[in-house]
């Protein structure tokens, strides 16, 4: 019989099933049929309550674990709501509990309110009432203005799993944080935090075992009610991120977290990663601005080898008495300019610093590509690293979980005196140790973060979400991923062929092998020079004209007298000069000897 919450139809099929017949055992479940049947003070045949929230608070059990009334049984997880309230008070943080109740279950269980302050004070949790609406709006006007914390009761009005999911959905809009006494299930819908787990299976299979007790003739009355069902203290971290809630480490540390993962940030495939590395790290930006120095020195070093061409102009003025007392050799004022050429036409060890300059210019390009590769790897195993990480983070957390578990059913079993202490601790030990590994590995996981962060130089703690590689697929990450290769390592003498195949490929092609045979050609290259340095003659010529564009000078007369004008035609304003030079080396104190020394060396 479904009587969807009507309080007149529970009753009245409670009596109607309670006369009739030709039934032989009563399962009840919800707060009003439970009201109904603990009211009697006898009943003419076997009931049985399904559930454990509804019974704590009523008062139906003896201090033995029996009920109080006769051909009644059910289960009550003693505690629960102390439980509840401890939980609440660490989680809470110094905010006011508001206790979201039905109006019908403070009609149904008379002095429940005053229950639940017994229970507050107890635990020193400040608590207030307030009351379900028939909407979702009507229940929240009817919240006091100042709510800061809410303690979710189940509520006939809200009873299915969208009906709650709005209520949540509104309350989180009003950044109100919950706590959710029916545990993991309202949780999942949108509930900040809760203890317990919801588990309908277990509470099932206790109620059979119970029905089947019964059918058999043993007294429901004699059954014992006490239930204890695991705790599963569970925060929603997406509705704590959506009310600005931030729970504690302890209280994380704790808990079961759902939906922690925040995907955020770009999404960063193996060849992106790769690709922005080597853009962007600044090893190979570095390594790339030293070869455009090379060349900028190659370049440099070539320009002596073409003809430099300088030109000039000048003016120049001395005082008059000086002018007149060179007899109109120096001019009191002059102005002229000139072109200059020189040509280097043979010097062997100039030519010798541009072959060394172009072999720098291709060392660096040789720096580069190792530092390309280099970066290229570094961001490889970044990458793998992060996922590596995570996935060990993921495994642990599952152990974590499975240890708690454990560690509960063994608590469970102990207060039933099935199980030992030594269980317990056991499980104890073994769930410190899960969580300290879970612990580190977190820590693990953002040094691997930030370590992939800083190898493409994005901001250190930039958040990116990565492509997930499973170790078992397919990829063209390494060469030995491949079928070809992998037939090649069947037996030893292919194994040793493709050995020999891949040293001699490396030799060939190894950038850092290559890179080192050019810096022995350079040491070469470099000695010749220097020894050149030692009888190598240098070679040039210069070309020079210049130009007078006026002059003034002294014109002295016979009589002792002058005056200022041009000097004549005779020089006239043009003059050149040719040279042709040879130079070489007899003695530099010895230091071009040691210098070839050095170099040999």
């Amino acid at each position: 019989m479904i009587d969807n919450f009507d309080l007149e139809a529970i009753r009245s099929n409670c009596e109607k099933v309670l006369s009739a017949p030709e039934i032989d055992a009563i399962i009840g479940m919800g707060l009003g049929t439970s009201s109904f049947f603990a009211a009697r003070t006898d009943l003419n045949k076997p009931v049985l309550l399904f559930g454990d929230l509804d019974f704590e608070l009523l008062g139906l059990e003896t201090e033995e674990g029996h009920s109080r009334v006769k051909n009644l049984t059910f289960q009550v997880d003693r505690g629960k709501i102390r439980e509840d309230a401890e939980k609440m008070k660490h989680l809470a943080q110094d905010r006011e509990i508001t206790v979201l109740i039905d109006r019908k279950i403070v009609e149904n269980i008379p002095g429940l309110e005053k229950m639940g302050e017994a229970v507050a004070d107890q635990t020193g949790l400040p608590i207030r009432y307030a009351y379900y609406g028939p909407t979702v709006v009507e229940t929240i006007e009817q919240l006091p203005p100042d709510t800061e914390f809410i303690y979710l009761t189940p509520s006939y009005y809200f009873n299915t799993e969208d009906r709650i999911e709005d209520l949540l959905r509104e309350l989180n809009r009003l950044q109100i944080p919950t706590f959710a006494l029916e545990g993991l299930p309202v949780v999942r819908l949108g509930a900040l935090a809760g203890l317990y787990s919801g588990s309908v299976e277990k509470i099932a299979r206790n109620n059979a075992l119970k029905l089947y007790d019964i059918l058999k003739g043993e007294p429901p009355e004699e059954q014992s009610v006490l239930f204890q069902d695991k705790e599963q203290f569970t925060i929603n971290m997406a509705t704590a991120r959506q009310v600005d809630y931030c729970p504690g480490f302890d209280l994380m540390m704790e808990a079961e977290l759902i939906n922690e993962e925040i995907e955020e940030g770009p999404l960063i495939t193996l060849r992106d990663g790769v690709d922005t590395a080597l853009k962007n790290n600044l090893a190979y930006q570095i390594a790339r601005r030293e070869l455009e120095e090379e060349e900028h020195s190659y370049r440099k070093v070539l320009a002596n080898l073409f003809p430099q061409l300088e030109t000039t102009a000048d003016y120049q003025r001395v005082d008059s008495d000086r002018a007149k007392s060179s007899m109109g050799i120096l001019p009191r004022w002059q102005t002229q300019g000139g072109v200059s050429l020189d040509q280097l036409i043979f010097d062997y060890s100039v030519w010798k610093s541009v072959s060394l300059a172009r072999m720098s210019v291709s060392s660096a390009e040789r720096d580069l590509e190792i530092t390309g590769l280099d970066t290229a790897r570094d961001a490889i195993l970044a990458y793998f690293n992060v996922l590596q990480v995570g996935e060990l983070l993921r495994i642990q957390k599952e152990n974590l979980e499975s240890t708690r578990n454990h560690l509960e059913i063994a608590r469970v079993r102990m207060e039933q005196e099935v199980g030992s202490r030594e269980d317990v601790l056991r499980l104890e030990s073994e769930y410190k140790g899960a969580l300290a590994s879970v612990l580190e590995t977190d820590f693990d996981l953002q040094k691997a973060s930030l370590q992939f962060n800083q190898t493409l130089n994005r901001p250190q703690e930039a958040p990116f979400r990565l492509e997930r590689i499973s170790p078992g697929e397919e990829s063209s990450v390494s060469v030995f991923s491949t079928p070809r290769v992998a037939a090649l390592l069947t037996n030893r003498e292919d194994s040793d062929l493709l050995r020999n195949f891949l040293v001699e490929v490396g030799n060939r092609y190894s950038p850092e092998v290559n890179l080192a045979r050019l810096n022995v050609e350079i040491a070469e290259e470099d000695f010749s020079r220097a020894r050149s340095g030692i009888w190598s003659p240098s070679v040039g010529a210069r070309a020079e004209y210049t130009r007078k564009f006026g002059e003034e000078v002294w014109n002295q007369d016979a009589a002792g007298g002058g005056d200022w004008g041009g000097s004549g035609p005779y020089p006239d304003e043009n003059e050149w000069t040719l040279v042709g030079y040879v130079s070489l080396p007899l003695w530099q104190g010895g230091g071009n000897w040691a210098e070839t020394g050095e170099k040999k060396e």
